[in-house]
């Protein structure tokens, strides 16, 4: 396995008058192992401005593994790539469809662009929503009655769910509107007609999040090579000019570690199954095995609680909604591992210090009073979020993870809105406030100087 990353900036000592500004110092490096890796551009480690070299190569690699035409490697998380994405649709016109309930990234980069979404609803069931079916995109495009030059859809989602991309794929191309997929769970479904590179125009991989990456490592890849030059136009823009060098190197890792070894994820799928069948409590059924969802509602059991057991035994799951709690398994998970959990969720359960009511969060019905962008432009005001009933939000407010909306800018401050924001886990609000566009007055927003 050939990695051209970390073989360049490995066993290279030197004389460093280079940022950063650590210089791989012993009582540095002794702190943070690995320092001597953390090198800048320099003559035999490549330049990610112009991917050549050993980043070049390292790409090339990565393009070929998940089937792209030409694949970027990014330092910035999924986040700098949805950014891309969607600047690349911006560019050609038109409006982007977006489902509701995708992460606060997309919606953040919309207000940057000046793009104002349209809003594909889908089904939500048991406190869970879903994916966007065909016939939702369908119904989307049929009502909006403008030029759409790009739909963006999130597949797998933090629960595992995954869209039918091929149905997908085809009212895009029926229409001459690009395809652009959030994959930042699905990385590691690359053999799986299932992945989005199957599907896709532009589609961006988490690396970290699910194959052996450091955090904040991903990528964005292209079908065809006459969206190369475009997407890499505009990852300059969105990018970071100081991309840190062991991300690189671990993102061309990750990805080729599960190419050249792929019984370590059948293995994994195998504890996947192993871990339901043995865990105590029943789970969703999803498509991705790297999401196993325990689902608490019934047991007489508290979520919230055996959560909280579960940390205080040293085990730490992905995230708790109030019903169900939620296992990220990875091909690096170990056997070791899940029988620990195992015995421990089964202490836990049957300790008798966790009985209670499972908390249902639900996703209030959106009421829309204006545009999006309308909102996230017009004069604002912070007001403590139990006033905000029946005030018309000016931000993206909602609970995280799996850092989806609520409410969004536009959209009115429902009593069910404030009720699933009241809870901890909640983003968008500022101190317990939440912003909102200035009191309507004779059918117009009140204009005040904030």
């Amino acid at each position: 396995m050939k990695l051209h990353i970390y073989d360049a900036i490995c066993g290279r000592p030197h004389v460093s008058f280079h940022m950063p500004g650590h210089k791989g110092a012993d009582d540095f490096s002794g702190l943070f192992p690995g320092a001597d890796r953390d090198v800048t551009e320099l003559p035999y480690s490549g330049n990610l401005m112009n991917s050549e070299g050993v980043i070049g190569l390292a790409q090339n690699d990565i393009a070929r593994i998940l089937g792209a035409a030409v694949s970027f490697i990014t330092t910035d998380g999924s986040t700098s790539g949805i950014f891309a994405m969607l600047y690349v649709a911006k560019k050609r016109g038109g409006r982007v469809a977006v489902p509701r309930h995708c992460h606060m990234s997309v919606y953040n980069a919309c207000a940057a662009l000046g793009i104002d979404p349209l809003i594909i609803d889908s089904e939500i069931s048991e406190g869970v929503p879903y994916p966007p079916s065909p016939r939702d995109v369908e119904r989307t495009f049929e009502e909006c009655g403008e030029k759409i030059s790009a739909c963006l859809i999130v597949s797998p989602d933090y629960y595992g769910n995954v869209a039918d991309l091929a149905a997908i794929k085809k009212i895009c191309a029926g229409r001459g509107a690009l395809l652009l997929v959030d994959e930042a769970h699905g990385t590691h479904l690359f053999r799986e007609d299932i992945y989005a590179g199957r599907h896709a125009d532009i589609w961006v991989d988490g690396a970290h999040k699910s194959t052996p990456a450091l955090t904040q490592g991903a990528v964005v890849s292209v079908a065809e090579k006459g969206l190369a030059a475009e997407t890499e136009a505009a990852l300059r823009i969105f990018r970071t000019s100081s991309p840190s060098y062991p991300i690189m190197a671990s993102v061309e890792h990750g990805i080729k570690y599960l190419d050249a070894f792929p019984e370590k994820t059948d293995e994994a799928k195998r504890l996947s199954l192993y871990l339901k069948d043995n865990l105590g409590v029943k789970t969703r059924d999803c498509c991705d095995w790297t999401k196993v969802a325990a689902d608490f509602e019934g047991t007489g059991l508290d979520a919230k609680l055996v959560e909280k057991a579960l940390v205080s035994n040293g085990i730490y799951p992905e995230l708790c909604d109030g019903r169900r709690i939620l296992f990220y398994l990875s091909a690096e998970t170990t056997e070791s591992d899940i029988r620990r959990l195992i015995l421990t969720m089964k202490k836990v359960m049957f300790g008798g210090g966790c009985l209670g009511e499972c908390e249902k969060r639900t996703y209030p019905a959106p009421r829309r009073a204006c545009g999006f962008l309308e909102a996230v432009n017009a004069p604002s005001e912070i007001v403590p979020l139990e006033e905000a009933e029946g005030r018309v939000s000016a931000v993206v407010a909602g609970v995280s993870p799996p850092c989806v909306p609520v409410v969004l800018p536009g959209e009115t401050v429902t009593d069910g809105a404030v009720r699933v924001l009241c809870g901890k886990d909640a983003f968008g609000l500022e101190n317990g406030c939440v912003r909102v566009m200035t009191n309507q007055e004779s059918g117009k927003w009140r204009a005040v100087n904030l």
